[in-house]
């Protein structure tokens, strides 16, 4: 047995020898294996974890973006419709100004003169002249105003009356148009731009408009020019954009560059063509984009007018906007490329902490036990601790953009009708592809608007200014419960009034909708102690054609300038008052106005112009005819003024009454303020004129008596003298001097008796000649009369003493 051991050992040891060989050898594998799985771990999941840090910066990145571009659409749109509105605002005023200057009886009456006699030699000319200054230094906005008599080729200005073949006025460029405008009969127009004349500062671009007289002519025979100067409406839009290189533009119809405004200069004269083809060039809906100059990028966008068609256009550098999200996009850059460097690093260099560390997240991946206490474990835990509470967080903030959701749904209903009303399809296109399944407020086809304004308010009443939207509130909820039974209503309040949308599941008349507005107004009146004002519009037969509806009920409470209040306003009605005829002008109350101005008699002239207003209201005139009346009784006041001073700016300082009496609304406002502002400023500067006067002629008066004492000085002469009546000249100087006439004289004479009898030792007769009385018996009876003793003892004794 120990033989055969011993014979089998060497085999056994040669054996075990090898077994132990490839063990190792296989060992040896497996480590490697691991080395390179512990090497190659890190940089592994290092360069995994690269793409949640940069799928999570460009998601914040894009939604920074999506913020940003929001938030300057809107800012933009916000500075576009202000601007909008300001330009709108002046052009209008500037329209119903000339509009109500152009059928003044001085402007009729010039326009009706034929080729002589000339212009040049009447007096009416001359007054129209006069009448252009007091409205261009009365309107800030009017670089000039021309008068244009096409029949003697003659213009007038405030500074003069030329005849345009003699070359001395030049700005004629406008002339053309005229005449074309004049062929297709169009009654007024706007040049936006041209080149206005030059100034000692360099050339000047402006807008012009054109009204073509008379009204409604057949053949034309003159014309009013009203220029404004570009720069005037750049000053008024101001940074308009609230960016530091930001700029809004003006464009007119035809897309000619009219005026630029803002904090960047420049832009517009070099690029105004390229802007205008970019914005001609978007898609139809589309109101912004980016558009480069100069290597640089801009965000444009841009609104066009209504009214005239003009565009008006913001650019703001997207560098300034985009500054904040740039610098998050170059932080979600710099992270990734941190942890790129740290993957080539680890794959460079292998360290024992690393080693061990990815030892214990290789044994953790193949469910190999750890101990609890495992920092590395701790750290992983950790680590998916926070991506769990980081997703907890990202659903609660869902949640909560659910809840502001639901809280901005009446907002976005608001916007919703309010852009149907507007007719601003592109706004009402994006909100119905945005929310259709919130869109279908209405089940019917057939549509009207009723528009409910508060009125001013009389004597006690529960509502004061402060409470208006409580008010309107209220007004809402009436309206709304009072026609549930009806049809189907919703209501919006915008800008101090309620609107009212009926839709109707037939066409409806409009005598029935006339009783269900006096129905909210009966109850509004009863239950809230508040009258209102409801315009109703017209039947509409779809929801597209609701804006027609919306804004005949604008215009019916616009043409309401009498705001009589308390009342239902329908399309028929104003109809019936705009059938009536052209009332007569009362030109009888005007003159007893004018006496009343000229006799410094205010209580007088408020009382006709009491009675000049009852008679526009009591004859139901419409609006036209009240503002035209209005218009002339103030031309004519201000005619009245000038024939005593021609600088306005004396007696109304930097006030203009033209342009007040256009932005009133109601003829109540305008009869406080024509009683107030025009009346009694006028008055008051008459007043101060006459004392003035009064004192002037006193003391003409006194000092030809001074002068002429010693001439038999009589009332009637110095009246003449002063080219006024005895009567009046005895009122006044009683007034100033405090003695009549006769008595200062007589006092006069006897003062200078006085001086002659201490001074001198001449007799008394001589005395008398030297003093103006025919003899010495008539100096001593005057003398002894005034003084109580004769001239001899008043020598004696001044002599004596």
């Amino acid at each position: 047995m120990n033989m055969y051991m011993e014979l089998q050992s060497p085999y056994n040891k040669k054996h075990n020898k090898f077994g132990g060989e490839l063990n190792m050898s296989w060992m040896k594998k497996q480590r490697g294996y691991r080395d390179y799985i512990n090497q190659k771990m890190l940089i592994i999941l290092l360069v995994l974890s690269i793409f949640p840090v940069l799928g999570f910066g460009m998601i914040v990145y894009t939604m920074g973006l999506d913020i940003v571009r929001t938030e300057v659409n809107q800012s933009s749109d916000s500075a576009l419709s202000q601007v909008k509105e300001q330009v709108e605002l002046l052009v209008s005023q500037i329209e119903q100004t000339t509009g109500q200057f152009s059928i003044q009886s001085n402007v009729s009456d010039v326009s009706k003169i034929g080729a002589s006699p000339s212009l040049g030699s009447i007096q009416a000319a001359n007054v129209l002249r006069n009448d252009l200054l007091a409205l261009q230094s009365s309107f800030p906005a009017m670089d000039s105003i021309y008068y244009y008599h096409a029949t003697q080729d003659t213009m007038v200005t405030s500074q003069l009356i030329t005849d345009l073949s003699n070359g001395y006025f030049h700005d004629t460029n406008w002339l053309p148009a005229i005449q074309k405008e004049a062929e297709r009969y169009k009654q007024s127009f706007w040049i936006a731009p041209r080149p206005l004349p030059d100034t000692p500062t360099g050339s000047r671009l402006g807008i012009s408009y054109i009204a073509l007289l008379p009204v409604f002519y057949s053949e034309l025979k003159a014309a009013l020019v009203v220029n404004v100067d570009t720069k005037y409406l750049s000053r008024m839009i101001g940074n308009s954009p609230f960016v530091e290189k930001g700029s809004i533009l003006i464009f007119s119809e035809t897309g000619q560059f009219i005026v630029q405004g803002g904090a960047q200069s420049g832009i517009a004269t070099a690029e105004d063509e390229r802007i205008y083809d970019y914005l001609a060039q978007l898609p139809e809906g589309r109101h912004s984009g980016e558009f480069k100059i100069d290597q640089e990028k801009y965000n444009i966008s841009f609104a066009v007018s209504n009214k005239n068609g003009w565009t008006y256009a913001s650019l703001i550098p997207t560098e300034a906007l985009y500054q904040k999200v740039n610098g998050l996009k170059k932080m979600v850059i710099g992270i990734t490329g941190l942890l790129a460097v740290m993957a080539f690093v680890v794959s460079i260099f292998s360290f024992n902490r690393f080693q061990s560390g990815l030892l214990q997240i290789v044994r953790l991946l193949s469910k190999s036990s750890q101990p609890a206490s495992s920092p590395y474990k701790s750290l992983i835990q950790n680590y998916m601790a926070r991506i769990e509470t980081g997703i907890l967080n990202l659903l609660e903030e869902m949640q909560q953009a659910r809840v502001r959701w639901e809280e901005h749904l009446p907002l976005l209903k608001d916007h919703y009708l309010f852009s149907a009303l507007a007719n601003r399809s592109a706004d009402l296109d994006k909100l119905v592809h945005l929310h259709d399944h919130r869109a279908n407020l209405f089940l019917h086809a057939h549509f009207s608007v009723f528009l409910m304004e508060i009125d001013p308010p009389k004597g006690d009443v529960p509502f004061g200014k402060e409470d208006e939207n409580l008010f309107l509130y209220a007004v809402a909820n009436i309206a709304g419960e009072l026609m549930k039974p009806v049809c189907l209503a919703e209501t919006v309040i915008i800008q101090g009034n309620v609107i009212m949308i009926l839709n109707m599941p037939k066409p409806v008349k409009e005598k029935e909708l006339f009783e269900a507005a006096e129905e909210i107004r009966k109850t509004v009146g009863r239950l809230l102690k508040q009258t209102i004002t409801i315009a109703m519009g017209s039947v509409v037969g779809s929801f597209g054609d609701i804006s027609a509806s919306y804004y005949e009920a604008v215009n019916l409470l616009r043409q309401n300038w009498v705001k009589a209040g308390d009342e239902v306003l329908s399309f028929r009605q104003t109809n019936e008052r705009l059938s009536q005829q052209m009332l007569d002008y009362p030109a009888d109350i005007e003159k007893l106005i004018l006496e009343a101005i000229r006799s410094v008699d205010a209580a007088e002239a408020v009382g006709q112009l009491e009675r000049f207003g009852a008679y526009l209201v009591d004859r139901h005139a419409s609006l036209h005819v009240m503002r035209t009346y209005y218009f002339q009784l103030l031309v004519t006041v201000i005619r009245l003024v000038q024939d005593y001073e021609e600088d306005l700016r004396q007696i109304f300082g930097s006030r203009s009454p033209f342009v007040e009496i256009v932005a009133l609304e109601g003829q109540k406002s305008v009869q406080d303020w024509f009683a107030q502002s025009v009346l009694q400023t006028v008055i008051d500067y008459f007043s101060r004129m006459r004392s003035h006067r009064k004192q002037q002629l006193v003391a003409d008066a006194i000092g030809f008596i001074q002068k002429h004492y010693r001439d038999d000085v009589s009332l009637q002469m110095v009246a003449d003298r002063l080219q006024i009546n005895t009567s009046y000249l005895s009122l006044i100087f009683k007034e100033a001097s405090g003695e009549n006439f006769i008595d200062y004289i007589t006092r006069y004479r006897i003062d200078k008796v006085k001086e002659l009898l201490v001074e001198t030792d001449i007799n008394i007769g001589q005395i008398a000649g030297e003093v103006g009385y025919n003899n010495a018996q008539q100096l001593i009876r005057v003398f002894k009369r005034v003084e109580g003793i004769t001239p001899g003892e008043f020598r004696k004794l001044h002599v004596t003493s």
